[in-house]
């Protein structure tokens, strides 16, 4: 006899759906910390050695210069916490047994291996491709966010914040949305489509801008349709990993060998947006009936 699953409660799902806004919180409340910090570092060690003078004319410059030096080491300090943070949290919402990292790799198939790889590049042109149409559109907010993204040294050969970027972002981010996230979003809607955006939605939020808040929405909608898939965040975490790996690497040199180093033209952005957005929604809609044709032959 199956045990019937009770209901939350009207007050336990506003409940609920207020935790799942937490997370984002934290987040963005941990990376000003983390900059803080790094920013407090420097300037004892520039105090210490004589570099920064509170008495100079150009006190004032040589903070902001230090702010940006400190940019990069605060990005790699609140992934180190939030990895440990969000991991940790993200284990606590479960009963006993709660997940282990054993158990999750244990979930992954070759086929969600191929599937998340096959993602990850299809994301990343669609990722590029989104930049292009925005740059057109919102010219401002995307010359802020590449002057941004220089100064924190995403993109760049900086082996640390390559590092930061291809590895410990995914970990965390996976843990913080896909995990932690959706896990409350799931208990607030009891539907998996209306938390999936929700979380979506927070992805978007922790990226702090614009430019990458619009096509990580549509990314983390991919992602959290893959953890459910598989019931595993490891093949998000692995798309998450193709994806940011693509675009410090191939992408950029694909774009500027093709176009050079102008931004390519409105039309040619959304030529590749419509590309890259069909073939996304083709690889879920085969996978999905290739599944529901795998269960009928079973049963």
């Amino acid at each position: 006899m199956e045990t019937e699953v009770k209901k939350p409660s009207t007050g336990a799902r506003i409940g609920y759906f207020f935790l799942a806004l937490v997370p984002t919180v934290l987040c963005l409340i941990m990376q000003v910390m983390a900059l803080v910090v790094m920013c407090i570092i420097l300037a004892v060690g520039k105090f210490a050695t004589g570099e920064l003078d509170a008495t100079a004319p150009d006190y004032l410059t040589k903070i902001s210069a230090l702010m940006m030096d400190a940019a990069p080491s605060g990005v790699t300090l609140y992934h180190i916490i939030g990895i440990l943070f969000f991991g940790l949290w993200f284990k606590l919402c479960f009963k006993k047994p709660r997940p282990t990292i054993r158990k999750s790799f244990a979930k992954v198939t070759k086929e969600s291996v191929v599937l998340a790889v096959l993602f990850g590049l299809v994301l990343c042109l669609f990722a590029n491709s989104s930049v292009m149409v925005e740059y057109h559109l919102i010219p401002n907010v995307v010359n802020a966010y590449m002057e941004m993204a220089e100064t924190v040294g995403l993109g760049g050969d900086s082996l640390m914040m390559l590092f930061t970027t291809v590895i410990m972002a995914p970990i965390g981010e996976e843990f913080l949305c896909r995990g932690v996230t959706m896990h409350f979003a799931q208990k607030a809607f009891g539907k998996f489509w209306l938390a999936n955006i929700l979380q979506a939605v927070m992805f978007g939020c922790i990226h702090g801008n614009w430019v990458q808040g619009i096509y990580a929405f549509v990314i983390g909608l991919v992602l959290g349709w893959l953890v459910r898939k598989y019931d595993s965040l490891v093949p998000a975490m692995l798309l998450h990993f193709v994806v940011n790996a693509s675009s410090s690497s191939w992408a950029p040199w694909m774009i500027n060998s093709l176009y050079g180093e102008d931004m390519p033209s409105l039309p040619v952005g959304l030529i590749w947006l419509t590309v890259t957005s069909a073939a996304a929604i083709a690889i879920v809609v085969y996978k999905e009936k290739k599944d529901r044709e795998n269960l009928n032959s079973t049963t």
